[in-house]
């Protein structure tokens, strides 16, 4: 399968203006040619399913001792971030709470992932109509604490490159039309644009906006395999 930078870009765009996305000319075509290592994708999503699990789950869906020999066993922890270890090295109770609020966040980028690892069940779109995934117990197509990581790892059939990185094309693009009605809302206000100028109606700039966002990151993030998951370039 190829890969037409340009041409994946003119189809994007006509996408995204059909659904009341306006992107700023010229944004620059992407320069990368490489999927990163599927085992480095794998671990991102092992590990942010186990970090999900720790925050969101009581003791009685999986024990604590369950879960860290999963993560100790498969050296999950690698693929966190320094806050996301420091969330999971807190008691559970204190995690839950310190976590709360960007965790949900999470299961975007780990739903995503899936996606990239072969899921047909895991979005691969922006949420064009506006609707947002009901946060899951689990994160589909990630192992289950206590399951054979290996046996799992086995089963994955990461998308070829050009899919990958024509879909982080779309996502980048829309992102520039979410970043721009956000700095618009930043301006006037949420009840100032009863419809923002580069989005469409019923699409908050807020909370759609950040599926835009997380689920960027994780595209962005596997076609730029020498940047760490922070030092991922998200900008527009």
């Amino acid at each position: 399968m190829s890969f037409d930078p340009a041409a994946v870009r003119k189809h994007n765009l006509a996408l995204l203006k059909k659904h009341g996305f306006s992107v700023a000319p010229g944004l620059p075509l992407s320069d990368q040619s490489r999927l990163r290592p599927a085992d480095e994708i794998a671990g991102r999503l092992a590990a942010l399913n186990a970090l999900f699990i720790y925050v969101t789950a009581p003791e009685s869906f999986c024990s604590e001792s369950t879960l860290r020999a999963h993560i100790d066993t498969n050296n999950l922890a690698q693929h966190l971030t320094d806050e996301e270890r420091e969330g999971l090295a807190l008691p559970r109770k204190e995690a839950s709470e310190s976590l709360d609020a960007s965790i949900g966040w999470k299961t975007e980028n780990a739903y995503t992932l899936a996606w990239i690892l072969g899921s047909p069940s895991a979005p691969a779109a922006p949420p064009f109509d506006g609707q947002l995934l009901a946060p899951p117990a689990i994160i589909p197509d990630a192992p289950k604490p206590g399951s054979d990581y290996a046996a799992w790892r086995a089963t994955l059939t990461p998308r070829p490159y050009p899919e990958v990185a024509a879909l982080e094309d779309l996502f980048y693009c829309c992102h520039n039309a979410v970043r721009s009605a956000q700095l618009e809302f930043m301006q006037n206000g949420r009840q100032h644009p009863k419809r923002y100028t580069t989005i469409p109606a019923g699409f908050d700039p807020l909370t759609n906006g950040g599926v835009i966002h997380e689920r960027r990151h994780a595209l962005t993030w596997s076609i730029n395999p020498d940047d760490s998951w922070d030092e991922t370039d998200l900008s527009t």
